[in-house]
C-alpha cells in the first residue's frame, strides 16, 4: 500500500478518536451543568473556606446548633464531625467503617487512580462507591443512575431525590457496631480538583443510659385554644429529645454523604471534560502533522512522477 494511503488511514482513525472526543466531551459538560443546578437546591451541611490559602470544608453552624441542643439538655458534648483537607489519613480500626467515592465511568485521568490508591492502602473496612473503584476484595457499589426526563427543574429535583435516597440506602447498610465512618471524596473548587476526608464519630449515636443527666425542668407552654386564655404545660421526656438528637444527627450524616456523592460527581465530570478536551486537542494536533507529512509524500510522488515523465520524454526525443 502507498505511503500516502497508510497516512490517509491513520488520519481517518484520529479523526474517529477526535469525534469521540468531542462527543464525550460535550456530555460530560452538559452532567457538570445539570449537577450544579443540582447543587443549588441540595441543602450541602458543608461549605468551603479558606484558611491560610488552604481549601478546607466546614460545617461550623450545624454543629453549632447540635451542639447547643445537646448542652440544653446536659448530653455530652463531643466532636461529632471532623475534616481533613490537608493530607488523607487511613483510618483502619475495625469500629470505623471507610467508604471511598470514585466514579462509574472511565475517561478520568487521575481522578479514580487518587481515590483507588487510597482505597488499597486501608486493611479497615470499606464500601467502594463507584464501579471504576474495581481490584479489591471488596465489590464496587455502582453510583446511582441519574439519567432522567423533564426540564432543568424537574431533573434537578429528581436528581436531588435519587441521590439522597441511594445515601440513605448507604448508610442503613452500615453495621450498628461501627462507632465511626470516615467518607473521602473529591471537590472541585476554582477549576482544581481535591481529596477530602469527613471522619464522623457515631459514639453520641449510641443508646446510653441517660439516668445520671440532670435534667433541668423548663416549661413549654402551648394554647388549648384561641378562645381560651389556658395553656398546656409541656416537659419533653429527655429519651424522646435523645432519640430527636439523634435523629438529626442520622440526617445530618445522609445529607453529608449526599454532597460528597454530589462533589464528586462533579468533579468527575469536569475531570472528563478536560480529559477529552485535551484529548481532542492532541488528536486535532497529530492530525495536522499526518496531513503535513501526506502532503509532503503525495508532493514528492507527483513530483518523482513528473521526473520520470520528463526523463522518458527527454530519453524519447534523443533516440528519435
Amino acid at each position: 500500500m502507498p505511503k500516502t494511503q497508510i497516512l490517509k488511514s491513520e488520519i481517518q482513525e484520529i479523526q474517529k478518536l477526535k469525534d469521540i472526543a468531542e462527543i464525550m466531551s460535550a456530555i460530560a459538560a452538559g452532567n457538570l451543568q445539570q449537577f450544579k443546578s443540582v447543587k443549588k437546591i441540595l441543602s450541602s451541611p458543608y461549605e468551603l473556606v479558606h484558611e491560610s490559602g488552604v481549601i478546607k470544608l466546614s460545617l461550623l453552624k450545624h454543629l453549632n446548633s447540635i451542639s447547643g441542643l445537646s448542652s440544653i439538655w446536659g448530653f455530652e458534648n463531643e466532636e461529632f464531625i471532623t475534616f481533613d483537607s490537608g493530607q488523607i489519613t487511613h483510618k483502619s480500626s475495625t469500629e470505623t467503617v471507610n467508604i471511598y467515592i470514585g466514579s462509574d465511568m472511565g475517561f478520568c485521568g487521575k481522578f479514580n487512580s487518587s481515590v483507588k490508591e487510597l482505597a488499597k492502602g486501608e486493611s479497615g473496612e470499606r464500601i467502594l462507591l463507584g464501579k471504576q473503584l474495581s481490584g479489591f476484595k471488596t465489590r464496587p457499589i455502582p453510583l446511582p443512575a441519574l439519567k432522567v426526563k423533564g426540564t432543568q427543574e424537574e431533573k434537578s429535583s429528581h436528581i436531588d431525590r435519587l441521590i439522597k435516597q441511594y445515601s440513605a440506602d448507604i448508610i442503613n447498610i452500615l453495621d450498628s457496631d461501627a462507632k465511626s465512618i470516615n467518607i473521602v471524596f473529591n471537590v472541585l473548587h476554582n477549576q482544581t480538583i481535591t481529596l477530602h476526608q469527613c471522619f464522623i464519630d457515631r459514639r453520641s449515636m449510641i443508646e446510653s443510659d441517660l439516668s445520671n443527666i440532670n435534667h433541668e425542668f423548663f416549661d413549654l407552654y402551648s394554647r388549648i385554644s384561641e378562645d381560651q386564655s389556658e395553656y398546656l404545660i409541656l416537659d419533653p421526656d429527655i429519651h424522646s429529645v435523645n432519640n430527636a438528637i439523634i435523629s438529626i444527627k442520622k440526617q445530618l450524616i445522609i445529607q453529608l454523604l449526599s454532597s460528597a456523592i454530589l462533589d464528586s460527581m462533579i468533579a468527575e465530570n469536569h475531570a472528563r471534560s478536560t480529559s477529552m478536551e485535551s484529548t481532542k486537542d492532541e488528536a486535532q494536533q497529530i492530525m495536522y502533522q499526518l496531513n503535513k507529512q501526506m502532503a509532503k509524500e503525495r508532493q514528492a510522488r507527483i513530483t518523482g512522477e513528473l521526473i520520470e515523465l520528463i526523463t522518458s520524454f527527454t530519453s524519447l526525443n534523443q533516440a528519435v
